[in-house]
Parts: C-alpha cells; structure tokens; sequence
C-alpha cells in the first residue's frame, strides 16, 4: 500500500483553490511509469504527484526527487501547484532541514511560508525557469471558438496578428490572452479542444500547451494585481502556478530590469478561488534571472491506495 494525501493549495481556506494528490513513494518501492498514470488517473484531479523518500543533498538538505502527472496519467515536466503542494509537504515533514525538489524540469529550491506564530502555511519555490517568448503566434481556431468575446474584449485588438506565446520551461507553454475586463474573462468558455499553435513552431519547447486569459487590475504596494482563467480544451484549472510563472515573466520583461512582484487571483468564475503570488527578477540584460512561486497550502484529507498492477 501507498499513503497519500490530498492538499488544497494556492489558498488557506480547504475546499478552494487548487487540489493535489501527493503519493508518496517508500524507498526501494519500485513504481512504473504505467502505474503511476493509473493512479493519477483513480484521482482524476489536474495533477497528482509522486514524492519519493529524502536523500541527503551535498549540503545537508533534504531532497525529493518528483513525478507529476496530469489526470489522463501523462506525465509532464513540471507544474506550478505540485512543486508549491510538495514543498509544504516536504517542509512539513522535515521541520528543521533545507529542501530541494527535483521534479525533471531541475532542482527547485524551497523556502517555509511561516505565519505570525511561525506556523508552516505555504511554500516558495524557486523555479528552474528555462523562459522563452515566441513572440505573436497564430492560433488556430481560438477566436472562432470563443463566441461570446467581442473584438473589443481582446485589449490590444482581436488577435488577427496572433496571440503572445511563452514556455516557462521546455514542455509547458501558455498562449496569454489579454482581455479587457474582468467581466469580459466571464465571458471566456472552455474549448471543445485543445488550441495551440501549427505543430512545430515551438521547436524544443514542444509539449503541454494551455490558454491563459488574463486581465490587468493595476497595481497595489507595488504588486501587480492580476485575474487569470486557465483553458485546456474542455477542461478548467483552479490555479496554474506555471501559467502564472509564465505570464509574470512576460510582463516583467516588457517592465525592465529589477524585481517585479505579481498577485494573481484565478479560479474564481469555477468556485475555486486561488491566490497565486510569482516574484521575478529580470537581468540588466533583459532577461529573466530569477522566478520565485509561493502560495499556501493547507491539507484536505489522508489514506492508503494499493499499488496497480503492472
């Protein structure tokens, strides 16, 4: 038998924000590829992840090595709600040690989100961020579909000269689609498929690709405030920590250098509501140096799952 437990992240209030399954995987408990999509498939949650037992870094740090999957049991590089979900789970179970994740998008540094009576509520990551901005892409069939947007609920036009394309890191790629008001993201509707644009443009970057709606609110004590919606065809996400690290990085670079600090709330028009919050540093050379993700955590519930046959 596997433990597990279910965490709400990206909120301190449960049955918000983004659910998680972390399973976790004793050491010497061998665990294939095929079975740990039937597992993520049994949760059918956006992500379940797979934490393996601590090894000893060069440091004295704790580090996890990860699995993520997605709900139909592909496994994908890195996502943003896992590493944050995994990072207070690791935390918690390590109360004195550094940790490191090592999801295969590279090793991922935490730090404790502690509340006044020093209690563990959250987790920072620092993400291994490989940005890359494909410019204005086409994208097939995205206006088509979304029938109750007008061309004036796109700011900057309809999108005729294609949409702003970014990867967080290889493998996980966000259309940003800006709208002009809040009213007019709740007028945004799931895709009957994925969009994406022509096969091959992304070149290594090639993978997940999601569509990131997003308004700008302004600016409160510095923060950038900010709405988003996450679409994968059919299918909403309470709170995408990687869209949201994508996006942040794409609005920084267009700021210059420094360190630019964004409050993303997603989630709410699906009664999730999420709180995600991304710090990034741009370069005097105008590139991203730095992407830091955090947001809280708080667990739902615990059990026992039997490991699937090969």
């Amino acid at each position: 038998m596997l433990s597990f437990t279910t965490l709400d992240v990206f909120t301190d209030k449960p049955f918000t924000g983004n659910q998680l399954a972390v399973v976790k995987v004793p050491a010497g408990t061998p665990l294939s590829l095929n079975q740990r999509a039937a597992i993520a498939r049994e949760f059918n949650l956006s992500e379940t992840v797979f934490i393996h037992e601590a090894e000893d870094g060069p440091n004295g740090e704790a580090t996890f090595a990860l699995n993520i999957h997605i709900e139909d049991g592909a496994e994908i590089p890195w996502a943003g709600h896992p590493t944050v979900g995994s990072g207070f789970f690791a935390a918690r179970a390590h109360p004195s040690r550094p940790i490191v994740l090592r999801p295969p998008a590279g090793a991922m540094p935490v730090a404790r989100v502690l509340d006044a009576a020093g209690a563990l509520t959250g987790a920072r990551v620092r993400v291994a961020a490989d940005f890359r901005d494909h410019g204005l892409l086409p994208v097939p069939g995205l206006t088509a579909m979304q029938t109750a947007l007008r061309a004036d609920d796109y700011a900057g036009g309809s999108g005729a000269r294609g949409f702003p394309v970014a990867s967080i890191v290889k493998g996980m790629t966000f259309i940003l689609v800006e709208l002009a008001s809040v009213e007019a993201l709740g007028r945004l509707r799931p895709c009957a498929t994925r969009v994406r644009p022509a096969e091959g443009v992304l070149g290594s970057h090639e993978g997940l690709v999601g569509l990131y709606a997003f308004v700008r609110l302004g600016e409160e004590g510095g923060v950038v405030q900010l709405r988003t919606r996450m679409l994968l065809g059919p299918m909403e996400d309470p709170a995408t920590g990687s869209a949201a690290s994508a996006l942040s990085s794409w609005l920084s670079m267009q700021k210059g250098p420094g360190r630019w600090s964004m409050r993303i709330t997603q989630g709410v028009e699906i009664n999730r509501p999420s709180e995600i919050f991304v710090d990034v540093v741009i370069a005097q050379s105008g590139s991203v140096e730095s992407v830091e993700l955090s947001g809280s955590v708080c667990e739902v519930m615990r059990g026992e799952l039997p490991i699937p046959e090969e």
